[in-house]
């Protein structure tokens, strides 16, 4: 039984040591008197060894079940509490057959039994041992037996019975106590974990209306301010195309910010929103001026996963690309989205000049590498100055994600 705090469980456990303070005390007491009774007899070196036998077992059986009781051990010795009582009762039997004075020891016998066996052996268990503390006597004292002999250890298995009886009560209510306890603090985690969840909704709902109020005003004043230079005509027709770029780019940014914090986020259709950012780069590279090829692909069977996994995914993506077009001068850049077994893993290559990691990562690599840490994952950066770069971002997925079919299984984007 586990360890508690209450009172009740302070009883059981001073019980439970009074049993085996009685057993060893009864012990060392029948093996005193029988050595005093016998010196230099010859069969005071099988007393002794019958002795130190029980003790060991005894010892053994006991040490057993507090460690898996109380300190969690692998070994559990329930299965094993029959054979262990009935080696002890045997030993003990040996040696109240050679001398009567060991015969004490079955009062704690009897606990045993009640306590380890089931109540149709334990009742033959107890027949058994006082019948044996009768033979003794009978064997030992042949002139003295009377009934005195059969009553004492029958009163005292008696005894046995009701105290027995009421340790099992006590065990019970120590039980329902525990059970009780457990169920408070399971409803304490789940309050806790309501309070964080609701602490996290409104965080998030003063986040989305601070983005309304910043980011998608500005993103709708550039779509204005773009519809309006191009309805003057106050642009060449290179200038009208990067107009015309910055309208669907800010239109599409406003679209994010809108949909940023709302419950359905990108995890549905991440594979569809990486080909589009692949694409959307490449055409900002063209209007630039730069001969940049983006491609997107898709390995794996695309899984329905965690919101914030998808969002954590697809920002690194537009960091990453957004580093490809404005730094690396590359010619070609590849992002790959893998969905594992247990994962889920961004690649983005180019060979563009590269840099040394270890002494030129910038804040957007840095605040990465922050986020896959947060997220119980891995960001792994190979590059090197003229050798282009190869950065890998890998994240967890719960078992639970099922997968669910998506069209950009059956595509490669280009």
């Amino acid at each position: 039984m586990e360890k508690t705090g209450g009172t009740t469980a302070e009883l059981l456990r001073w019980m439970r040591v009074a049993l085996h303070v009685s057993f060893a005390a009864l012990l060392a007491l029948g093996l005193l008197r029988s050595l005093a009774a016998r010196p230099g007899a010859a069969t005071a070196v099988l007393i002794c060894a019958l002795a130190a036998a029980l003790a060991a077992v005894y010892v053994a059986g006991t040490s057993a079940e507090i460690r898996h009781a109380h300190h969690g051990s692998r070994f559990d010795p329930r299965p094993l509490a029959a054979a262990w009582f009935a080696v002890c009762a045997s030993l003990w039997c040996g040696l109240v057959l050679m001398d009567a004075n060991f015969s004490w020891l079955a009062f704690p016998l009897f606990f045993l039994a009640i306590h380890l066996l089931p109540r149709a052996w334990a009742a033959l268990a107890i027949a058994a041992l006082v019948g044996c503390v009768a033979l003794a006597q009978a064997l030992h004292s042949p002139g003295r037996f009377d009934a005195a002999v059969v009553i004492g250890p029958v009163f005292g298995a008696a005894l046995a019975v009701l105290v027995s009886v009421f340790y099992r009560r006590l065990v019970e209510d120590s039980l329902r106590h525990q059970r009780a306890l457990a169920e408070l603090e399971a409803a304490q985690s789940d309050l806790a974990l309501s309070q964080h969840e609701a602490g996290r909704l409104a965080e998030r709902n003063r986040l989305a209306a601070d983005i309304h109020d910043t980011l998608a005003q500005g993103f709708s004043s550039i779509i204005l301010l773009a519809r309006a230079a191009r309805a003057a005509g106050e642009e060449s027709d290179a200038g009208a195309g990067r107009l015309a770029l910055i309208e669907s780019t800010a239109a599409e940014n406003l679209a994010q910010a809108r949909t940023f914090f709302a419950a359905e986020s990108a995890a549905a259709d991440l594979p569809e929103q990486i080909a589009a950012l692949a694409r959307r780069t490449q055409e900002a590279a063209a209007a630039i001026g730069l001969d940049l090829s983006v491609e997107a692909s898709v390995e794996g069977e695309p899984a329905r996963v965690p919101e914030d996994t998808a969002a954590a995914v697809l920002r690194a993506a537009q960091s990453l690309l957004s580093n490809v077009l404005r730094h690396s001068g590359a010619r070609r850049a590849h992002v790959g989205l893998a969905y594992w077994p247990d994962a889920l893993s961004l690649d983005v290559v180019d060979d563009g000049r590269g840099f040394d990691p270890a002494a030129d990562a910038g804040f957007g690599l840095r605040a990465l590498r922050g986020r896959a840490d947060a997220a119980g994952g891995d960001l792994a950066v190979e590059s090197e100055p003229g050798a282009g770069t190869a950065v890998s971002l890998r994240l967890p997925l719960p078992a639970r994600t099922q997968p669910t079919p998506s069209p950009a299984a059956e595509e490669r984007p280009q």
